[in-house]
């Protein structure tokens, strides 16, 4: 099985820029189910990554107690950035 192209596409990038890859991956990232939940809260302007995180567990249904986890997960997101500067 190969990866999608979005991926290989990023890989290429990365060689070149590693700044700038990331936005490659947009395309499968933006339907993510947490990206469908996180974008349109920070439409509005940034959110504590405790409210990111919250937002996140509500969407999955998980119990307070696995809040742990989804920090660890989704560390590499910088909820405090609004959605539209991301753009």
């Amino acid at each position: 099985m190969r990866p999608p192209r979005t991926v290989t596409a990023f890989l290429r990038a990365y060689e070149w820029n590693k700044e700038t890859a990331a936005q490659k991956l947009a395309p499968i990232l933006s339907k993510a189910w947490f990206y469908e939940t996180l974008a349109p809260r920070l439409e509005f302007g940034p959110k504590s990554e405790a409210d990111c995180l919250q937002d996140l567990g509500d969407a999955a249904k998980c119990e307070p107690g696995i809040q742990g986890q989804f920090a660890h997960a989704f560390g590499v997101f910088e909820c405090r950035r609004s959605y539209s500067a991301g753009r």
